[in-house]
């Protein structure tokens, strides 16, 4: 196949936004291809859309694309969020639709609608965190009272308890918020 496209406008599956707008970023496509149609807050919810063109794919070839995107914090616990690519031709008539063969193997290409979106189930993050404070002044750990003029120490601790890595997390600490 010649001059085809991908399509892939990221929430168009999902009732409520999933995605972080403009959280998309590509990653890797073919060379020669044309991504200047991708956008990280296009589509329908704002989340983003995939439109890589001018795809050339050999017989017996395969293509590559992949990209990242956050998880907005709003999604609610428990919430499947689904995406599906879509296969185009160059004037944009729909061809075929991406399959996650994990869903229940590989699609049939002989069979309509046998193609799965990729789901992903989201589940709550596992971390443990704890501040705990000492008076450096008069030694007292854990320091439960301190005078004008003591200096105090604080640490932070956070532990990851869950079976994937965490990233992109921000920590703020405001020691007087309270008062």
């Amino acid at each position: 196949m010649s001059n085809v496209r991908i399509y892939d406008e990221l929430d168009a599956l999902n009732a409520l936004a999933a995605f972080v707008p403009g959280s998309l970023a590509l990653v890797s496509y073919p060379a020669g291809a044309d991504a200047s149609n991708t956008s990280a807050t296009a589509g329908a919810k704002g989340t983003g859309v995939v439109d890589i063109r001018n795809l050339n794919i050999p017989a017996g070839g395969q293509v590559q694309i992949q990209f990242d995107v956050q998880v907005a914090p709003t999604v609610p616990i428990g919430t499947i969020v689904a995406n599906q690519s879509g296969l185009r031709l160059a004037d944009g008539t729909p061809f075929g639709l991406s399959d996650d063969p994990a869903v229940n193997g590989q699609a049939d290409p002989d069979v309509a609608g046998d193609e799965d979106p990729t789901r992903v189930a989201i589940v709550p993050t596992t971390l443990v965190f704890e501040k705990t404070v000492a008076n450096v002044t008069s030694g007292a750990n854990p320091a439960a009272e301190a005078r004008p003029g003591d200096r105090l120490r604080y640490r932070l601790r956070i532990e990851n308890l869950a079976d994937f890595p965490l990233s992109g997390l921000t920590l703020r600490d405001e020691v007087d918020r309270l008062n």
